[in-house]
């Protein structure tokens, strides 16, 4: 299969008119399906031998074949931004909209409950992150940075995650969040009402 597909499929050009990029990374997994769906067919059929398809030199191949794709995208200065990341919501007062649902509705298994939710949505938001990374989330990935450059001396939250399905190489992310003057979508002041609850 590796030599299938070092010669055949990894670096090939697209077929559709006449463009001189290459077949994506996704072409290769597709590959790699197909002829681990036949193998197990003929296997099944006593017609293949009971060797393993997928070994380290494919895994190999495909890691590196990611990472090709991602550095050249970060090349080509790709905008990732493409599909709107605020999936709907425009202004502040769409978030303030949202996070009063969660906050005023008790229906969401108690008060907890909804503050927890209206949290989680305001770190995926300042963060950019998806919900497993806040779901992730313990205490002693928090901190608190000092902000001598701000009028008030307000303190910075910031957390750093290790894993995700954005982050599959465990590379060390850090965000960060300050405190925003309408409270209605501050996340600091959220994570404050949360903690008071929480133990208090």
């Amino acid at each position: 299969m590796a030599w299938y597909l070092q010669t055949q499929v990894v670096g090939r050009r697209k077929r559709k008119g006449r463009s001189a990029e290459t077949v994506s990374v996704a072409v290769v997994e597709m590959a790699i399906n197909a002829i681990a769906y036949l193998h197990r067919n003929q296997l099944a059929a006593g017609q293949a031998p009971g060797l393993s398809v997928r070994g380290g030199l494919v895994r190999t191949l495909l890691e590196t074949a990611k990472r090709q794709s991602r550095d050249q995208s970060r090349k080509n200065f790709e905008d990732i931004g493409a599909v709107p990341l605020v999936e709907g919501y425009t202004s502040f007062k769409d978030l303030a909209d949202i996070v009063s649902v969660w906050w005023n509705d008790s229906s969401y298994h108690g008060p907890v409950s909804g503050i927890c939710y209206a949290l989680s949505f305001l770190l995926q938001h300042y963060g950019m992150m998806r919900g497993e990374k806040t779901r992730d989330l313990v205490l002693a990935d928090l901190r608190t940075i000092k902000m001598n450059f701000e009028p008030n001396n307000d303190p910075a939250v910031a957390w750093c995650s290790r894993g995700g399905k954005t982050n599959v190489f465990g590379k060390h992310d850090f965000t960060a969040m300050v405190r925003s003057s309408n409270v209605e979508i501050c996340g600091v002041g959220l994570m404050a009402v949360y903690f008071f609850y929480r133990w208090h």
